[in-house]
């Protein structure tokens, strides 16, 4: 998944002690800003929905990513607000070479009950 930081209000890239950083007001954007006991931010977060799209893009895009805002800055902002809320990342399936290689055992269902107590009277750690 990629998202483009630009994509916030007010958002730049600005040179911070001679290394380029990209910079956003915190509160502006919704970012929630955690608090140590020192009242010094430990970190800030972006707390994102992942919605799934009704066609893959032409890339194989299956779901994008939008922005999930306080309760508080949907209310402030209106329902115009959610309507332009831009989409910030794209996600795709990806595969792992090595679980495609792996056997891939049944998960036991509910029509095909787990045996516990034969499971608990196995010794699976061996002679310790």
């Amino acid at each position: 998944m990629s998202i483009n930081l630009l994509r916030y209000k007010v958002a730049r890239v600005m040179n911070v002690g001679g290394v380029p950083c990209v910079v956003m007001p915190i509160e502006l954007n919704d970012l929630y800003a955690k608090m140590d006991e020192r009242n010094q931010v430990s970190a800030v977060y972006l707390n994102c929905s992942v919605w799934e799209t009704k066609e893959p893009s032409k890339y194989g895009d299956t779901h994008y990513v939008k922005q999930s805002h306080s309760k508080e800055y949907r209310e402030a902002q209106g329902e115009e607000s959610k309507r332009t809320e831009p989409i910030i990342g794209n996600m795709k399936p990806m595969e792992s070479r090595s679980l495609n290689a792996a056997v891939v055992e049944q998960a036991p269902t509910i029509a095909d009950p787990v045996d516990w107590n034969a499971i608990a009277q196995q010794n699976i750690f061996g002679d310790i």
